[in-house]
């Protein structure tokens, strides 16, 4: 997430807010992998969303074009001399 101009990004642990400093002094081990898994699970919601949205994308344009696409196929063949009806 950017950072708004008015509060530049924290670039020492001292520049962090104190109440920030307290609550990272007071994680446990175990909370500390529970936030690490957390965060790949987050990463992972937005790449599976992109992916979702991409892919319906491409759904909902072949769902368009590909009748448009027939239908111009067809008339260019109707074009060319054939026997039958």
């Amino acid at each position: 997430m950017k950072q708004p101009e008015y509060e530049p990004a924290a670039e020492r642990y001292g520049d962090l807010p104190e109440e920030t400093r307290r609550m990272l002094e007071a994680l446990q081990p175990d909370e500390v992998e529970f936030l690490q898994k957390l965060i790949r699970v987050m990463i992972s919601f937005g790449t599976v969303g992109k992916v979702v949205g991409i892919v319906g994308g491409a759904i909902i344009g072949l769902l368009i074009g590909l009748p448009l696409l027939i239908d111009a196929l067809m008339r260019i063949w109707s074009w060319f001399p054939h026997r039958g009806p």
